[in-house]
């Protein structure tokens, strides 16, 4: 069905153009009309038609007037502009609007149907290319959830969180460079700074996830992560990395305005945590901090920047710091831990700067932590260290001591994961070898190896090449190309022989790896 919308303020003009429409496209078309401008604008306004006719000279609102009022409202309407002149001086302002043909009276049928022909395979194939955006959209729509919850996972997580991180704001459309963690915690109440029933009401916000989101990305532009426990984290893109003080009071104000719009439309009583504005590569500090807002929390909103830390409460952040750090460590993700270098040195200098000794003695403690992370300790003795540490002055020194110092033990930590992989990759290609004719998975292999099957598909393309699958697939087929040779057997035993249980599935991916199908392969032997 295409709707047509006829302006003109002439009514013989508008019942011939219906009386050619009619008898040609009848069945396809419903038509409104209208003699003036603004008439033609409030049709317009509930009609939405696909092709307007619009005559220029009409009265009050005149046509181009009223074909910029309509694209305001209806972007996808073709106009023809009807005129009495062969040349006119709207024509250049015609086409900055979009018009796509000029009917200059008097016309005849011919042209009119020509006209409204060439339009109508506009329409359609606008609405196809809608049709497939709103697909995709819906799509996209059903995947970017999942890529949220990724990206808050491999926030708090770490998992191969640098060389993940591009992915990430390319897929989500981030563009900032920088953020801050905000934790969202729910209950029944706040009792001695812990909120009660959190099993109760985690149980409950399957219910009310949804809306829940809805309301959070009303107040912030956001990436909110999976329900965890009786929490959410959010993620909020930030352009600069410090917030100014007028700043960071909105962001509590508007934490305070959305949890209180929670509280109204969902019986729960919420509170939140913020974070600092960290680089999206130390996002994870952000997050601790949210964390602690949070333990600190007596009312509905703390941000991190406005708590004052008692000496215990530093102390231990300086310990859940140095923990993150071991694990960093513990993963050899290199980037990360230079990249935290500085922040934990910082935050030291800061608890122990009054009392140089007690600081470096801690920097060393420290070091010979994550030493004992490494196997091969032969990098690093505490004497060594001990004498070199009290040798520096100032804390540029210190920096520098300390980032040399982790590097040498993260390569440590990295030859020996590579080492530990490289024999995980060649376990699993003995098991694959071994048993191409069983059921093989990869989260069968992981488990065989011990490594997590997300991860160890990594290692071994890393290691082979190609993914997990097309090595198995490989062998299979090798092993297909030699029982071919026996002609004793028939396509359908060689292929249950080498593990697929579908002859027509093995006939295709056969002739996709070596060009022809099984059959044709042994008539060439």
């Amino acid at each position: 069905m295409y709707k047509i919308l006829l302006v003109d303020d002439e009514g013989i003009v508008i019942e011939s153009l219906k009386m050619i429409i009619q008898k040609h496209f009848n069945e396809v078309c419903a038509i409104e009309s209208a003699k003036t401008g603004r008439i033609a604008i409030e049709i317009a306004e509930h009609f939405r038609p696909d092709i307007a006719l619009m005559d220029i000279q009409i009265p009050g609102i005149n046509g181009m007037d009223a074909i910029e009022e309509i694209k305001k409202f209806s972007p996808y309407t073709y106009f023809v502009v009807i005129t009495a002149f062969d040349q006119f001086h709207y024509a250049k302002r015609a086409i900055d609007l979009g018009v796509i043909e000029f009917l200059t009276k008097p016309f005849n049928s011919n042209k009119i149907v020509d006209i409204l022909g060439k339009a109508m395979k506009r329409v359609d194939q606008q609405r196809h290319v809608r049709e497939i955006e709103l697909k995709n959209k819906e799509k996209l729509e059903a995947v970017v959830p999942v890529i949220e919850n990724g990206f808050i996972h491999s926030i708090l997580f770490q998992e191969d969180y640098d060389n993940q991180l591009n992915n990430f704001k390319e897929l989500l459309d981030i563009e900032a460079n920088n953020g801050y963690i905000m934790i969202i915690e729910f209950g029944d109440e706040i009792k001695e700074k812990n909120m009660t029933n959190p099993t109760g009401v985690t149980v409950k916000a399957q219910k009310f996830y949804e809306e829940l989101k809805e309301i959070i990305k009303e107040f912030f532009s956001c990436v909110i992560g999976p329900i965890m426990a009786n929490k959410v984290v959010v993620f909020v893109p930030e352009l600069h990395l410090e917030n100014e003080y007028n700043e960071r009071v909105k962001i509590i104000q508007y934490t305070r305005d959305m949890l209180n719009k929670l509280k109204t439309r969902i019986d729960v009583r919420f509170r939140a945590g913020i974070g600092s504005v960290q680089s999206m590569e130390k996002l994870f500090i952000s997050y601790k901090e949210a964390v602690r807002a949070l333990r600190s929390l007596e009312g509905s909103v703390v941000h991190i920047n406005d708590l004052v830390l008692s000496h215990h409460s530093k102390q231990n952040y300086i310990t859940e710091l140095e923990n993150h750090f071991l694990t960093l460590v513990q993963k050899g993700n290199s980037t990360a831990v230079l990249a935290e270098a500085n922040h934990f040195l910082g935050e030291l200098i800061e608890f122990y700067g009054a009392n140089e000794v007690v600081l470096k003695v801690k920097l060393l403690e420290t070091i010979i932590l994550i030493k004992r992370q490494v196997v091969d300790t032969t990098y690093y003795t505490e004497e060594e260290g001990l004498e070199r540490i009290f040798q520096l002055q100032g804390d540029e020194a210190l920096s520098g001591w300390f980032q040399e110092t982790l590097s040498g033990l993260v390569k440590q930590v990295q030859a020996v994961k590579e080492e530990c992989y490289s024999e995980s990759v060649s376990t699993a290609k003995q098991y694959i070898d071994e048993h191409f004719n069983q059921d093989i998975s990869l989260d069968g292999v992981s488990r065989l190896v011990n490594i997590s099957a997300y991860y160890f598909s990594k290692v071994f393309k890393d290691e082979t090449g190609e993914n997990f699958i097309d090595y198995v697939t490989q062998v299979r087929i090798e092993k297909a190309k030699q029982l071919l040779m026996i002609k004793e057997m028939s396509i359908k035993e060689v292929c249950v022989a080498i593990g697929y249980k579908d002859p027509n599935y093995f006939s295709r991916l056969f002739k996709k790896q070596i060009g022809v199908t099984p059959t044709e392969y042994r008539e060439e032997l």
